[in-house]
């Protein structure tokens, strides 16, 4: 043990620097992929929670609702057919719509926070290799 005091300090060419630490390249790369994984966990958290489109009546089931209106309601569903049918979509397909609509925006705030990730890593990389192109014209200089 009282040999390694004795040895000589090694150059200041071979001696790690500052570089052995975290640098820009390696924030910049990490807040890259952390920005990539929140994108992606949206994109997946919005995907899974979509409706179901609504399922259209059969036959059967419209026949049953008829037999079981009263009388009253059978005049007045009568009269709304004379008036025509109503072309406004019914409520299941309005608020399915709507549903389709808030999940392809969210989709798209998904999309550019991992976008924005994968142009952060880029800029990682880009720093890195700028840094490494330096430090060889450096040496060779």
């Amino acid at each position: 043990m009282l040999q390694i005091v004795r040895l000589e300090p090694a150059p200041p060419e071979t001696a790690l620097g500052p570089t052995a630490g975290w640098g820009l390249h390696h924030r910049l790369a990490f807040l890259g992929l952390v920005l990539m994984a929140i994108g992606l966990a949206m994109a997946g958290g919005v995907y899974g929670s979509m409706p179901d489109p609504p399922r259209p009546q059969t036959p059967a089931e419209i026949r049953r609702q008829a037999e079981s209106l009263t009388l009253l309601e059978s005049v007045r569903e009568w009269g709304d057919l004379l008036r025509g049918l109503d072309s406004r979509p019914l409520p299941a397909e309005r608020a399915y719509r709507e549903a389709v609509e808030s999940a392809r925006r969210w989709l798209v705030v998904a999309a550019a926070i991992g976008l924005a990730g994968m142009a952060t890593t880029g800029a990682a990389l880009i720093a890195r290799l700028t840094r490494a192109t330096r430090a060889r014209a450096a040496r060779a200089g």
